[in-house]
């Protein structure tokens, strides 16, 4: 089976549990013999819109050159321009998403075909939390129903809130399954 496996960072630039999640996800399926091919956004600029890496954990694509600001969090098409050109190459059976900020998923999961073929991975709230986390951006816990009201005192772009939940929401109910890797989402 073809995999792609979606995440911020991954080998070799390894940062943070969601990470450790998606490598050792791509590790299990290469070691059970599908061919998995690992995207990320790269921290290192380059002048190739991306780099492809063999890795343990099958090959890796760092995309290049795309910058992590509040104004591309949730929407992004240069990042989603690339992952389009690599989903059409590897023509994925399966697609794993995991944390996903700035990468422009948005918009890639916009098509209810590959929707129906993705598996999100929630590690946090990014999916129904304009925060990820939800915290108030002065650090205190949230307690309000996530919701386009309630969400535009924390909202980068509050003209943006229900543009982003409705996605979400198409996103998440359109996918094949969510799955909780952490005990954090439960609480």
């Amino acid at each position: 089976m073809k995999i792609l496996n979606i995440n911020l960072h991954f080998h070799p630039e390894s940062i943070g549990g969601a990470t450790v999640v998606a490598e050792k996800l791509a590790w299990g399926l290469t070691r059970a013999g599908h061919e998995v091919t690992n995207v990320f956004l790269s921290l290192s600029p380059g002048n190739q819109d991306f780099q492809v890496i063999d890795t343990p954990f099958g090959r890796s694509i760092g995309i290049k050159n795309i910058s992590h600001s509040p104004a591309n969090r949730f929407y992004n098409p240069a990042a989603t321009s690339v992952l389009r050109e690599i989903t059409d190459i590897v023509r994925p059976d399966r697609i794993f998403v995991h944390a996903v900020q700035h990468m422009g998923v948005h918009e890639l999961l916009s098509d209810p075909a590959l929707r129906e073929r993705t598996c999100i991975v929630a590690h946090d709230l990014y999916w129904t939390c304009l925060q990820g986390f939800r915290n108030l951006p002065n650090g205190d816990s949230c307690n309000l129903v996530p919701g386009n009201s309630s969400c535009r005192k924390c909202a980068w772009y509050p003209g943006l809130t229900e543009r982003i939940y409705a996605a979400s929401r198409e996103i998440l109910t359109g996918c094949r399954a969510v799955i909780f890797p952490s005990s954090y989402l439960y609480s």
